[in-house]
């Protein structure tokens, strides 16, 4: 389907003409990013797992993020990370994908914000901005009350337990309890 999109002699008249020297810086600055986020989630899990695995299971994941729907490539960068000797539980694993993906949004805020305050714009976008700038920002915050108040996180989710109907409440809470404990050292 792609490929039917693709002017094949406009292709080939690109890939003769490039400067192909400009590959080089583009290939280590690509590397360099990939090396810094996965030091970044290595320091967010606590220094497990090593470096090279970490930077290897960030690579994967992001391969599937862009062959799979749905950003699906961050629950197979889960999954990875709690196998092996020096695996993390998957819900801890999820909870630095979060803090990730809302430092992600913040910093996209932060821009938002910046250009809200620059130049002009359209009372659409505006409001886009404010809300998304406020929803990251509320949800930063609530993540790091959850980090620093454990207790307040451990009453909210057995208030939160005993609203399940029946016995599902009293079997499913220690092992809901267990993953709030993994999402709070996550998140910590």
């Amino acid at each position: 389907l792609i490929a039917r999109q693709i002017d094949f002699a406009l292709l080939w008249e690109s890939l003769r003409t490039a400067n192909y020297a400009w590959l080089i810086p583009a290939v280590l600055l690509t590397a360099l990013g990939l090396f810094t986020r996965a030091l970044r989630w290595r320091v967010l899990l606590g220094g497990k797992p090593g470096l090279t695995r970490a930077f290897h299971i960030l690579n994967i994941a992001y391969l599937l993020n862009g062959v799979l729907p749905m950003r699906l490539g961050e629950v197979g960068r889960a999954w990875l990370a709690s196998r092996g000797a020096d695996g993390v539980p998957i819900m801890r694993t999820a909870s630095t994908i979060v803090v990730e993906r809302l430092l992600d949004l913040l910093a996209v805020a932060v821009f938002i914000a910046i250009g809200l305050a620059v130049g002009p714009m359209p009372d659409a976008l505006k409001t886009t901005g404010l809300i998304t700038g406020a929803a990251a920002f509320g949800g930063f915050l609530f993540l790091i009350v959850l980090a620093n108040r454990r207790d307040l996180a451990t009453a909210l989710f057995h208030r939160a337990a005993k609203l399940i109907p029946g016995s599902g409440g009293r079997t499913l809470a220690p092992r809901l309890a267990e993953w709030l404990d993994h999402l709070l050292d996550g998140l910590q």
